[in-house]
This record gives C-alpha cells, sequence and structure tokens, in this order.
C-alpha cells in the first residue's frame, strides 16, 4: 500500500487558506447584517420595527440591569415624557437607551408610544428656531434651547412639527433626539 506523503507547509498553507475563507465569509455576514437589521428587524414580542422611539409615560420609572423585575435597578427615571429608543423586546420588558446612550431594561408598562424628542441634547449654547412652516425662511414663532422635551405631531423626514407648551411649529429634524433621520411619522403605531 502506498501513500502520497504531504509535506508539512503544504498542510499548513491548505489550513490557513480555509481559514481566511471562512473569515471572509463570516465578515461579510457580519458587515451586511446591521443594513438588515436597521430595515427588517421586528421585535419578537410586538412585530413593531426595533430600534424604535417611544416615550416614558410614567415616573418614577426604574431600569434594569436585565429583563425582569429580579435584577437590579440601574437607575430610575424621575420625569415622563422622555423620549427612549428601544433596542431589543423580551416577554413584557423593552431594552432602551436614553439620548446620553446609557442603556437598561423596563417594563412595557412604563412607556407608551406618545412621539417626544429633546432638542439637540449634543449642543451647548445654539438655540433653534421654531418655524411657522417648514422652510427655513419662514417666520420664527420661538426660539428653543437645546435639551428641551418636545412633542412630536409629524415629521416628513427633513422637517418636524413640534408642540412645546402653547407654541406650535416646525424644526429641522435633524435637531431633534427622538426621531430618526429621515423617518416619516404620520402614524402613533409604535408601541
Amino acid at each position: 500500500m502506498c501513500r502520497k506523503a504531504y509535506s508539512a507547509p503544504r498542510i499548513l498553507l491548505a489550513l490557513c487558506l480555509t481559514l481566511v475563507g471562512f473569515a471572509a465569509g463570516l465578515a461579510a455576514l457580519v458587515l451586511k447584517e446591521p443594513e438588515v437589521a436597521h430595515h427588517q428587524r421586528v421585535g419578537r414580542e410586538t412585530g413593531l420595527p426595533v430600534p424604535r422611539f417611544v416615550s416614558l409615560k410614567s415616573d418614577p420609572a426604574n431600569v434594569r440591569q436585565g429583563p425582569g423585575f429580579k435584577h437590579r435597578i440601574k437607575w430610575i427615571f424621575q420625569r415622563e415624557s422622555v423620549p427612549l429608543e428601544i433596542l431589543a423586546e423580551f416577554d413584557g420588558w423593552r431594552k432602551i437607551r436614553d439620548f446620553d446612550g446609557a442603556t437598561g431594561w423596563i417594563h412595557r408598562a412604563l412607556i407608551g408610544p406618545a412621539r417626544k424628542a429633546w432638542v439637540a441634547p449634543w449642543e451647548r449654547a445654539q438655540m433653534f428656531a421654531l418655524r411657522s412652516e417648514p422652510r427655513p425662511d419662514a417666520s420664527t414663532l420661538a426660539t428653543v434651547e437645546p435639551k428641551v422635551l418636545v412633542s412630536v405631531n409629524h415629521c416628513s423626514g427633513t422637517w418636524c412639527n413640534v408642540t412645546k407648551q402653547s407654541f406650535d411649529g416646525y424644526i429641522r429634524q435633524q435637531s431633534l433626539w427622538g426621531v430618526y433621520p429621515n423617518e416619516v411619522i404620520d402614524d402613533r403605531s409604535v408601541f
């Protein structure tokens, strides 16, 4: 019986090529996943898009380390109507992110579909015009400072109609945290 002898360098080369091919295939899947996930992912509990924005409808509200009452409380929201981004769903729990980027889990009973937004919480001193119409040259109804909480009535993808106390006007969508870039809002079924 005759066996063909394989040299160690040939075996090593074949193994390296196999690993490189596997890594390239895995990298292609990983790099493609966020695009698919952003546009087509839905929550396993609600069937609604994930991620999506909602708002806090109750205060105080405990944010927990994991999905369940047995998990420790990370922090407590002391203000209702705060916009939150839902990142995941598990049973009656929603993994959320706030505008600072902090994440945790909150029970679904504490959130609602009303759309709220922070006016440019990343800014420090710039003021933002609340316009009478969705145009940059429309008259200014009021100026709003950063970190002001507004109610979002609808958005066109570039402008949002918002309400703050007795003011109702338009602000550039890119100036809000609580709506996605280019998101069109005319339906409140986001719970």
